[in-house]
């Protein structure tokens, strides 16, 4: 029988026949690393883009934008393809972080080392309100994967007048283990300042209004009630998450210090890698960041010159990591990927 009618398959089947893997990328962006924040300040004057607007500059025509959420390219060298989603909720972070094999990328806030941040609408630096701390809903607010005590400049609450849970004078100092390093030191009594008193959470408010806190680089601090597990967030935090993501990256400032140990390590989440390397990949940031560091590294792992469909994604991240990190130098920026 002739061939007639029949043409060469194309698109997804194609790519198939040809051994082509399909990996799937989630961009989660925190408040204020929405693609309409970067919009916004483009508006006023800044030099700024979008994460897609960048990818398909920087890739050319064969990176397909979708949507203003949603992108596609397959790289013949890697034999891959991938698809990249943009999403910006605490209830979308969750479910990423708990689906199989995805490349998780969160680009925000470390609001101190309490977690990830997110507000579903674009939040500009003067905005104010609960979605800098607790949340409002499940779709905004903190998810928490801090140590179970963090020091935040008083500050900070002064600039987003959002509720807070200070550890009260009345309640022994938190044990130095379970504080954020930053705040493992001497603790003092602070008489916390009336404007500030209406924002403390019901329930962890003092007689006498003093709170554990600390000064550090010349700064109030208060040591508030945080965590990763069994915390007001849940199920929004760590503990209650199986992390079934194949990689996770948190690219907001220091996420190394803030996040690390409480990732990898025991008494705390205890998320290894195994050898060999499979599966459980990690990155973070070293010193405060910003948004290069997300930009950088999904080019390079788009960009990776080698076949490795159906296999182990380290050798593919690892080059990311350091062709990310030479840039980010030559760029004379202050942080690194760890």
């Amino acid at each position: 029988m002739g061939d007639e009618g029949t043409s060469a398959p194309s698109g997804w089947l194609a790519r198939f026949l040809n051994g082509y893997e399909t990996r799937e990328i989630i961009i989660a962006q925190g408040v204020q690393a929405h693609e309409s924040d970067f919009e916004y300040y483009k508006s006023q004057g800044y030099d700024v883009e979008t994460v897609l607007g960048f990818l398909s500059r920087t890739i050319g025509s064969e990176f397909n934008t979708n949507s203003s959420l949603s992108a596609e390219y397959t790289n013949t060298d890697q034999k891959v393809h991938f698809n990249i989603r943009i999403v910006q909720t605490k209830t979308e972070y969750k479910e990423a972080l708990e689906t199989e094999n995805l490349h998780v990328v969160y680009c925000g806030h470390s609001r101190y080392g309490r977690g990830t941040c997110f507000d579903e609408y674009s939040g500009h630096f003067d905005s104010t309100g609960d979605q800098w701390e607790q949340g409002t809903s499940n779709k905004n607010g903190l998810f928490r994967l801090g140590y179970p005590y963090v020091g935040i400049p008083l500050e900070d609450v002064e600039h987003h007048e959002y509720h807070f849970a200070p550890v009260s004078t009345e309640n022994t100092q938190p044990p130095i283990r379970e504080r954020h390093p930053h705040a493992r030191r001497h603790l003092s009594r602070i008489h916390l300042p009336e404007e500030f008193r209406d924002y403390v959470v019901s329930g962890f408010e003092s007689s006498d209004d003093r709170y554990w806190g600390f000064r550090r680089h010349g700064k109030i601090h208060l040591v508030l009630n945080a965590g990763w597990e069994n915390t007001r967030s849940d199920p929004y935090d760590l503990g209650a998450v199986t992390l079934n993501c194949k990689v996770f990256c948190h690219f907001g400032c220091s996420s190394s210090l803030h996040y690390w140990r409480i990732i990898r390590t025991t008494p705390y989440k205890s998320w290894e890698r195994p050898a060999p390397p499979t599966d459980k990949f990690a990155y973070f940031t070293r010193n405060p960041s910003n948004k290069w560091g997300t930009f950088y590294w999904l080019y390079y792992v788009l960009k990776y010159p080698h076949r490795n469909n159906f296999e182990s994604w380290w050798n593919s991240l690892q080059w990311a990591k350091q062709r990310t990190n030479h840039k980010l130098r030559v760029e004379r920026e202050h942080f690194r990927i760890y």
